[in-house]
């Protein structure tokens, strides 16, 4: 153990360090020519004038560099703390979460359902975290790695935390952020928005994590409707509907998603079927019949329809 720290005395910072070795260097000359001048023996008036004007160009040229060293501003920050990605065996950063991720993730007991905090507290709260650690609160990275997540089921836990422990989930994050933007359909209202978009700003900062978001942009998606007709969206949610026992309409109905969206659309399309069927969504486990039955119980129930409307 180092002895200052042992007698917790205060170190030197590199800055510090820096500027007493320069006081050194420049001293070193003028110590040299103060020994020649104030010599009792060996000195005679007509060594002054030589002796300045050797000295005067050595410090002019010592001048230039000094400059240049003093205004280069060396900080340090013991408490500075630096992100660890996760790698496997081959080098590829892993993608799936954590031990402690999951256990958040399937038991809601441990997630966080307080409302959502103010932008500005969320600030105040890492500039905090980071200074009393000893941390650099002028680095935007290091400030944002301590924000607090206030959306989802990681809530309460910081940014930086977030893209140690489950980075599948912070470039899911991401692509629908992208997708959203593209497609116009991204509002940023609330403070749960507010910090999604913080969060992929954050993530984005790291050059570790735009290789794997370019391979999963790139990967290609569900078919969905191409052209921007509502038309060929409900043509497109019709087979969907018509096609529902392969269980994607039922995926649908449990997702979550944003009020306005082409997702939050077909979400209400699938209910107003639900509703005029007065069927439920069969699932990908339901049995399926055969297609006598189905035409036999559609035949069925247009003839009741017509012996009311007769009587």
């Amino acid at each position: 153990m180092c002895t200052c720290t042992a007698f917790k005395i205060k170190m030197l910072n590199p800055a510090e360090v820096s500027y007493l070795s320069e006081y050194c260097i420049v001293m070193k000359l003028v110590s040299m020519a103060l020994n020649i001048l104030q010599s009792e023996t060996n000195t005679q008036m007509g060594w002054l004038l030589p002796t300045i004007c050797l000295l005067d160009p050595k410090l002019k040229k010592m001048e230039a560099s000094i400059k240049v060293n003093m205004h280069k501003e060396v900080m340090f920050f013991p408490g500075k703390v630096k992100v660890v990605l996760r790698k496997g065996p081959l080098g590829y950063h892993l993608q799936e979460p954590t031990d402690e991720a999951s256990l958040i993730k399937s038991n809601p007991s441990l997630q966080d359902k307080s409302a959502p905090m103010k932008q500005d507290l969320v600030r105040q709260h890492a500039l905090t975290v980071v200074r009393q650690r000893g941390g650099d609160a002028s680095d935007k990275r290091e400030v944002l790695g301590e924000y607090i997540l206030q959306f989802g089921k990681y809530k309460g836990k910081s940014f930086r935390w977030l893209l140690e422990n489950d980075m599948g989930y912070t470039i899911y994050l991401m692509k629908t952020l992208q997708q959203e933007e593209a497609a116009g359909e991204f509002r940023a209202e609330g403070h749960s928005k507010h910090s999604l978009v913080s969060f992929v700003n954050y993530a984005h900062s790291f050059e570790e994590i735009e290789s794997p978001l370019s391979y999963v942009s790139t990967t290609p998606a569900a078919p969905a409707a191409s052209s921007e007709d509502d038309q060929n969206y409900k043509s497109t949610w019709q087979e969907i509907w018509k096609s529902r026992a392969d269980g994607y309409a039922s995926c649908a109905l449990g997702a979550t998603c944003v009020p306005g969206t082409r997702m939050h659309k077909l979400q209400q399309y699938l209910r107003k079927q639900q509703q005029s069927t007065c069927r439920p969504v069969p699932t990908s486990s339901a049995i399926t019949l055969p297609i006598s039955h189905l035409l036999f119980s559609r035949k069925y129930c247009h003839c009741i329809n017509s012996y009311k409307q007769i009587t």
